[in-house]
């Protein structure tokens, strides 16, 4: 028998709150990312339905895909684990980016066609290219995402299409970059149009 710490969904008002809540999220995002690199797990399965909060704290949940280099692994996973531990961090600063373009940005995502132009915008900031319009604070935060949440919507859509041979294609020093980012809070920022 397992017993579980019952917690509600609170993450719908973080999440309805862009401008208010998206440097705690930030900040917490990449301290769940940082706790679990430190302790070489890997979650693989970030999604925002996978972290629940109160109205002080996010916490991930479900780690039922979790892997580490610690456990009794085969060559091909410990290889898999290795190859992939960046992962958590860049699908992190895709899920925040993604919501920040989409709930702060204004970028829509019809249900007929996708993401594309929410993709499309993520890569345009990725170059440093965001558009002055952008809210100070939020641009602050896209600016230190964005290559890694473009990387990852390029990934993630190539599974989505069908490609069974995708392969991840972050650094295994994405979860410490980012970690480090986040916490030094002196983002390089791009040119603003």
């Amino acid at each position: 028998m397992l017993f579980l710490e019952h917690l509600p969904d609170g993450l719908p008002p973080w999440l309805s709150d862009p401008l208010g809540r998206a440097a705690a999220v930030e900040r917490q995002l990449f301290d769940m990312v940082a706790f679990l690199h430190r302790r070489e797990v890997l979650h693989l399965d970030g999604l925002f339905g996978n972290i629940r909060a109160d109205d002080e704290r996010l916490y991930l949940v479900d780690f039922g895909l979790a892997t580490s280099s610690r456990f009794d692994l085969s060559d091909a996973e410990r290889d898999f684990a290795a190859r992939n531990a960046g992962h958590d961090a860049d699908y992190a600063s895709m899920r925040l980016v993604n919501w920040l373009v989409t709930s702060a940005c204004g970028v829509s995502v019809p249900a007929d066609s996708g993401p594309v132009a929410r993709d499309q915008f993520v890569r345009r900031c990725a170059t440093g290219d965001i558009p002055a319009d952008v809210p100070p604070s939020v641009a602050e935060i896209i600016a230190r995402h964005a290559p890694a949440a473009a990387r990852m919507n390029d990934f993630c859509w190539r599974l989505f299409d069908g490609d069974l041979h995708a392969e991840y294609s972050g650094s295994e020093d994405t979860a410490q970059i980012t970690a480090d980012r986040t916490r030094s809070r002196s983002p390089h920022l791009p040119t603003r149009t």
